[in-house]
């Protein structure tokens, strides 16, 4: 008897179940059941779930795995297994932005995954400084800091940067240090380092400084509990507080201004959003499960997400008094709406909004010139957006 195996892996296109003939113009209207396929020659559409609603998206090839097993000259016995690859109708802009709302974690990721992949890091080699009692998370921080000065290339960076670890026991050791840096900028230097590490339970936070010269600090507090943390062992934490000192960047040296005159939100959710970025720099898969452990907490509906966005300003009062979960929705939110912006104008045009409220703009002038839209405009369409995403409200 004679026993053959062959492996043959092929590429095929999904053909309608129904012979419909499908327009490009129906890609984001409404279906009746989830799995149906309409096809033309050059476009197929599956009916798949969009929040509350079904709507047709687009499909493209899927991978189909064929495995024979031969037993006699006669006798064959063939398993087939198909896995479909749909990837969602992405917005094109302002007007299509709630249309096509569930496209737009994949339009922000192919957008960074290109900034990141056609950047070049810029961050120098960083001094790291440990205290006695540091527990080491991540013996590679460079790695995902790399990846984040790639992700936004074109903005100006530090010159220097020096990493700080420390456990609780360090704590006055490396308040010390931070103070004698940057002491003098803000009632907050004294702090914040504390704040960080309050308990030896509690020694996990970040934060992110930068000198009129240009020279960055990043501090980060340890403790062995940290070790089955995601966001400490990953560089998801690097990469955050690396993407502060680049939104700081444009402000050193500047007096009476700082970023503070743009929107908190955007402050931590952009940093928020970049971790996503950094750690799916090649996969939309391992963005998508960052994007999930940042942002699944929220389901919030659009009134209360317009209030949330509408002020501008030069202080972030108004953020800052949201109490309990709420206080922490600077994080999700703005990563929901750093994502949108990327998703329309590309890393690098959200970024640029720094640079433009440091050279004297208005954050609405800057976001107008930058966006072609105004920012009364654009919160309720970013607002609507993210509902449709979290499902709070319907396209």
């Amino acid at each position: 008897m004679v026993k053959l195996r062959s492996i043959l892996l092929t590429l095929v296109l999904v053909f309608a179940l129904n012979g419909a003939v499908v327009d490009a113009s129906t890609a984001g209207s409404r279906c009746s059941k989830v799995g149906v396929i309409k096809r033309s020659k050059s476009l197929t559409l599956v009916c798949q779930r969009s929040g509350s609603k079904l709507v047709w998206a687009r499909q493209f090839a899927t991978t189909t795995a064929t495995t024979s097993t031969t037993s006699t000259p006669s006798s064959t016995v063939v398993s087939t297994t198909t896995t479909t690859v749909a990837l969602p109708t992405t917005p094109t802009g302002w007007s299509d932005v709630e249309k096509y709302a569930s496209g737009i974690s994949y339009a922000a990721w192919k957008a960074s995954s290109a900034a990141i992949a056609a950047g070049t890091s810029r961050v120098p080699s960083p001094q790291i400084l440990n205290g006695s009692n540091a527990v080491i998370t991540n013996a590679s921080p460079e790695t995902a800091i790399s990846l984040a000065s790639r992700l936004f290339s074109s903005a100006a960076q530090p010159t220097q940067l020096t990493i700080m670890r420390f456990g609780y026991e360090d704590t006055d050791w490396a308040r010390s240090q931070w103070v004698a840096k940057f002491g003098g900028q803000d009632n907050s230097v004294a702090s914040e380092v504390q704040s960080g590490c309050a308990t030896p339970t509690t020694c996990w936070g970040g934060v992110a400084r930068i000198t009129s010269s240009g020279e960055a600090w990043i501090s980060l507090a340890t403790m062995k509990a940290n070790t089955s943390s995601s966001r400490h062992v990953t560089g998801a934490l690097e990469a955050h507080e690396f993407v502060h000192t680049i939104q700081a960047k444009p402000f050193s040296g500047i007096t009476g201004r700082t970023f503070n005159y743009l929107p908190r939100w955007l402050l931590e959710g952009m940093a928020s959003w970049s971790q996503a970025a950094v750690l799916g720099a090649t996969s939309f898969d391992s963005y998508k499960a960052e994007r999930t452990r940042e942002v699944s907490g929220f389901k919030n509906s659009v009134a209360w997400l317009e209030a949330f966005l509408a002020p501008t300003g030069t202080d972030w009062s108004h953020w800052n008094s949201y109490t309990g979960s709420d206080s922490w929705r600077i994080y999700d939110v703005g990563f929901l709406a750093t994502e949108v912006l990327v998703a329309l104008k590309g890393p690098a045009t959200a970024m640029r909004l720094y640079a433009n409220v440091a050279g004297g703009q208005s954050f609405d002038n800057a976001f107008a010139e930058l966006y072609g839209i105004s920012w009364g405009e654009a919160y309720k369409k970013i607002a609507r957006a993210i509902a449709i995403e979290v499902g709070t409200t319907t396209p």
